[in-house]
């Protein structure tokens, strides 16, 4: 109704019409008892009709939890509806373990523990852990109800074959185990072999035991010389500039035969034959590559001399070092004092495979000189002491001039058969072995022969841009030296394997 009023003014009063509409509830599992606003309505599913407000919701039924809950009937919103999915009443399992770190599991889903469970029905609670055997219990707890379940995992053991294609330590995880072929029961845990043997490259290998069958873990044990070229890396040599001709030696005869002119009585004529392959550098050692192990010196393609054979041999060791392989000299105090015959180390060449690339190698006889049996020299042969030497040496070769007065970088004059440079001039050089003036068995064949096992200093082997003498640029020509000299240097060997 609407009055006026005295001061003009007008009321409008609004009676306000409540609001109705239904609450639906429904459950699962259904046939739950439903309590709404403090009284019973039914059992799920269940229709109330109702004004509109807040109505507080009870759902129970035999073995789940119950839900509470607050339902609205509003004007947008006339016909709430509610679905609960109730969830059974909970157990609670408590479980120890041994060994702890491992997976817990219920159902084959991850726990955590304690564990609460679904009562009233079984579980399947199982423990494991990598390396161990695993355990499973199943259970089956009242409602509210507490358990106690302990877990002792055993390890898990495989059968592992360790084998190489050398004897070699077996090292386990840092741990020495055996020596190959070794076979041990191991816990099936990821782990790390290492095989070891001096003078070889170390293996290293991830394996895992298995219970189910034996396990075969192999090494291929290479030295380190070798694997560096299995990889494909160069010779350390080859980085100096050094280059290496392989030589397959035949027997043969050294020294000089009784009737070769001008022949010097130390020229023993000793019968020898070669077991290996044998590789030789080609020129001889410069000083530029000497200075890179003395960490001094010139930087040159001269030769290099004033080297005495135990720094020679050092050189040799060093190189060998470098390469991974087993040295071929014992060294004591900066001094020689004995060598490894099996070592494929690099080292001086000996007096027989001297000889071989001198006056055997790729020819049908054995020649007199480094180019061959005839008594003169061709142009540029060699560097000796030629008519630049008159007045400075007591002997020349008249009417021959090679270019130099003194030392010629390596490689200066055309290589003689076989590749090989510099063996009938410009430096003397060291070979391995001891000089003396005492024959070996002239009836006996030396394989692999080293010479005297002492001597009276070692043998020095070719001419030098200070020898003015035919006769004593001959190939079987060999002296005895005892120190360094400005005109003798060196060339490497090694034997191939």
């Amino acid at each position: 109704a609407i009055e006026a009023l005295i001061d003009g003014k007008v009321e409008e009063q609004i009676r306000l019409t409540p609001i109705s509409g239904t609450i639906s509830i429904n459950s699962s599992p259904a046939g739950a008892a439903v309590t709404l606003d403090g009284k019973e309505v039914g059992s799920t599913p269940v229709t109330v009709a109702k004004v509109g407000g807040d109505y507080p919701v009870v759902v129970n039924y035999p073995g789940y939890e119950p839900v509470t809950d607050t339902v609205s009937l509003t004007v947008r919103n006339k016909e709430p509806k509610r679905n609960y999915r109730l969830q059974p009443v909970q157990a609670t399992v408590n479980v120890s373990v041994s060994p702890k770190g491992g997976a817990l599991l219920v159902n084959g889903a991850p726990a955590k523990n304690p564990i609460s469970v679904d009562a009233n029905k079984e579980h399947v609670i199982r423990y494991e852990k990598a390396g161990y055997i695993k355990q499973s219990q199943t259970v089956k707890l009242g409602p509210a109800e507490n358990q106690q379940l302990s877990f002792r995992l055993a390890p898990e053991m495989g059968d592992v074959a360790f084998a190489a294609n050398e004897p070699s330590e077996v090292y386990i995880n840092g741990q020495k185990q055996g020596v190959t072929p070794f076979r041990a029961g191991l816990q099936t845990l990821p782990s790390q072999v290492e095989f070891r043997k001096n003078g070889y490259r170390t293996v290293k290998q991830e394996f895992q035991p298995s219970s189910e069958r034996t396990l075969n873990v192999k090494a291929e044990m290479l030295r380190e010389f070798d694997a560096r070229r299995k990889e494909g890396k160069p010779l350390f040599v080859s980085t100096l500039g050094i280059e290496m001709s392989r030589l397959s030696p035949k027997k043969f005869t050294m020294g000089s035969p009784v009737n070769e002119p001008s022949r010097g009585r130390n020229e023993h004529q000793v019968k020898v034959d070669f077991s290996r392959d044998v590789w030789i550098s080609r020129h001889e050692i410069t000083e530029a590559q000497f200075a890179a192990f003395k960490g001094s010196g010139g930087k040159t393609k001269m030769p290099v001399t004033n080297v005495s054979w135990d720094e020679a041999a050092l050189f040799t060791n060093w190189l060998s070092e470098q390469e991974g392989l087993q040295p071929f000299y014992k060294v004591n105090n900066g001094k020689v004092v004995g060598t490894d015959a099996s070592s494929r180390g690099y080292r001086l060449p000996t007096e027989a495979e001297w000889e071989y690339i001198a006056k055997i190698n790729r020819r049908a006889d054995s020649t007199t000189y480094v180019w061959g049996s005839q008594e003169h020299l061709r142009d540029k042969q060699g560097n000796f002491a030629d008519e630049s030497a008159k007045g400075q040496q007591t002997f020349i070769l008249r009417g021959y001039n090679d270019g130099f007065a003194g030392k010629a970088p390596v490689g200066s004059f055309k290589a003689e058969r076989g590749g090989f440079f510099d063996l009938d001039g410009n430096v003397k050089e060291w070979v391995h072995d001891s000089y003396t003036l005492n024959p070996p068995d002239l009836d006996r064949v030396y394989t692999d022969y080293l010479g005297a096992l002492r001597g009276n200093g070692h043998v020095v082997k070719g001419a030098s841009y200070k020898v003015g003498r035919l006769k004593n640029i001959r190939a079987s020509v060999r002296d005895g030296e005892s120190a360094s000299a400005e005109d003798i240097g060196f060339r490497i060997a090694r034997y191939h394997e």
